[in-house]
């Protein structure tokens, strides 16, 4: 089946994204476009470029010095991470490659501080675009492209969900990181108590309520939520236990679609 697959916001969760996509190849199912937001639009990228391997053995030989050794401090008051490091990593897996030159139509979703509107990157450099889409506010210093201030996509577009399907498609497939409020209760997570704790629920809540929102207006096709306790949104030195979770997930709910 040819899918056009929205790959949504997540952090850590996100990598889980990884397994979606091992279990989508191995069903043999064909991957037309995709649409993705932060940690979507990262792993997305690697997807769309052919290096989703690489991408995968950096996530899971990553422990947990190696993955706090990629926050380079800020100093000029733009965010916690100057992102150097990050950018390099973005070199190693992309290289030069730009978005409209890739084998498969791909799209990173960004928010511009200066207009306050989002943006959607189909063109450009590849490593460029997905550093956008990956600078969260606060933490990561924006990207400055021409005139606008790029961050992360999840401000507006935690799931970028097209108004309309490619004709090439069969199928749209939407898949969110998130993990859902109600489902952490259920699970008898535990409150947040300290401030980090409290300001990625928080923002989490923010963005599964502007997601759900798009899901309602766009019902069509097929969707697929990773639950909240595959992991929490800083733990990327668990990339591999993350990235089976996925699988485990996708592949259930292919079932359930008879897909």
């Amino acid at each position: 089946m040819k899918i056009e697959l929205v790959l949504g916001s997540g952090a850590a969760r996100g990598i889980a994204h990884v397994g979606v996509l091992r279990e989508l190849e191995a069903r043999g199912h064909e991957v037309v476009r995709l649409h993705g937001t932060s940690m979507g639009a990262l792993v997305g990228g690697a997807y769309a470029c052919g290096t989703l391997d690489r991408f995968e053995e950096i996530a899971r030989s990553t422990g947990l010095r190696r993955a706090l050794w990629h926050l380079d401090a800020a100093f000029d008051g733009s965010g916690v991470v100057a992102g150097r490091r990050v950018r390099r990593l973005l070199r190693v897996l992309y290289g030069d490659r730009r978005i409209e030159e890739l084998p498969l139509p791909f799209s990173a979703t960004t928010v511009d501080l200066t207009g306050w509107e989002e943006v959607v990157l189909t063109e450009g450099p590849l490593a460029a675009a997905v550093h956008a889409s990956i600078a969260i506010p606060g933490l990561f210093a924006p990207v400055r492209s021409r005139r606008r201030v790029l961050v992360d996509g999840s401000l507006t577009t935690p799931l970028p969900i097209p108004t309309e399907r490619d004709p090439a498609a069969d199928l749209l497939l939407s898949v969110s990181a998130l993990g859902a409020p109600e489902e952490a209760a259920r699970l008898g997570r535990r409150p947040p108590r300290f401030m980090p704790g409290i300001l990625t629920t928080t923002f989490d809540i923010l963005l599964h309520s502007v997601e759900r929102a798009a899901i309602a207006n766009r019902p069509e096709g097929v969707h697929i939520d990773l639950p909240a306790n595959i992991t929490n949104n800083m733990a990327f030195h668990r990339s591999g236990d993350v990235i089976d979770a996925g699988r485990r997930v996708a592949a259930a709910a292919l079932d359930r679609e008879g897909l």
